[in-house]
């Protein structure tokens, strides 16, 4: 019987911090057994290993990519898998004249919409740290909104010392923020994919937005045209598209009721300038 949840990281830091926080804070929500492991290169060299090696599956490939996968990944064969969580930046500056992110990551939604091997792929733009660019005073969401795609290298220093969503330590970071961090990230979402400053009324309806229709809405407004991205964190979204717990959709609602658009959010202005 397949019972093993996969995840996988880009990195070790920080995305093993924050997942572990996730695990700390929502621990009464989860079920079965899961793996945390390492890729430790980014998405597209993963994606190239999946799509170009028909006789490998994606535990063989996780065991060889990182020391300490083999021994967690030990015992573990490809059918005992039931579901693969995807955890990489999205590092569109990585693109190169001999392999398209772009283009990869549209086939990779593809393949993975299709259910293929119950993969799911969780992007953060441009990368994991993200999650500092929330702002947090309710103004705004994000500061800054959007990233030029060949800056991404740059991302990190720019955020310089925030640390407001950087400390994720339990005693530091608790339901409050993430249910904070929810909010303005499907707030920043339903304005990029509906133009509008609102987020979903149930959390059925923001389990209606899909990780693709994020990435081909991002595709089509921002990257073809500003060749930049819309700054969104993945771990909002997972939260909510994974855990199917009564409380959470408690909560959830709790968070609809108290819910106030940001007063002074950029980010209208910018989707409107590039949608005219």
């Amino acid at each position: 019987m397949s019972n093993v949840i996969l995840f996988v990281f880009e990195g070790k830091n920080p995305e093993l911090s924050i997942f572990g926080n996730i695990e700390n804070n929502f621990s009464s929500y989860f079920s079965g057994r899961r793996i945390c492991t390492i890729y430790d290169a980014d998405f597209y060299q993963l994606w190239s290993e999946i799509r170009d090696n028909s006789f490998e599956d994606i535990v063989s490939i996780l065991r060889r990519a990182f020391p300490s996968n083999k021994e967690k990944l030990q015992n573990i064969e490809y059918e005992d898998v039931s579901d693969t969580f995807l955890f990489f930046d999205s590092d569109l500056h990585a693109d190169d004249t001999s392999f398209d992110c772009k283009v990869a990551l549209k086939e990779a939604f593809h393949m993975f919409g299709d259910g293929e091997d119950n993969i799911h792929l969780y992007l953060s733009y441009p990368m994991v740290e993200a999650v500092k660019s929330c702002y947090p005073q309710k103004e705004k969401c994000f500061d800054p909104c959007v990233w030029e795609i060949d800056k991404g290298t740059e991302f990190k220093g720019h955020l310089g010392d925030r640390n407001h969503f950087a400390d994720f330590r339990v005693n530091k970071f608790g339901l409050d923020k993430w249910f904070y961090l929810i909010e303005i990230n499907y707030e920043k979402a339903c304005c990029l994919l509906y133009g509008s400053d609102v987020i979903p009324q149930t959390i059925s309806e923001a389990r209606r937005i899909s990780q693709q229709e994020i990435y081909n809405r991002q595709f089509d407004y921002f990257i073809l045209k500003r060749s930049a991205v819309v700054i969104l964190s993945a771990f909002p979204f997972f939260i909510i598209d994974f855990f199917n717990n009564e409380t959470l959709s408690e909560q959830y609602n709790v968070m609809v009721k108290n819910f106030k658009p940001k007063e002074d959010c950029g980010f209208y202005h910018i989707l409107e300038q590039v949608k005219s």
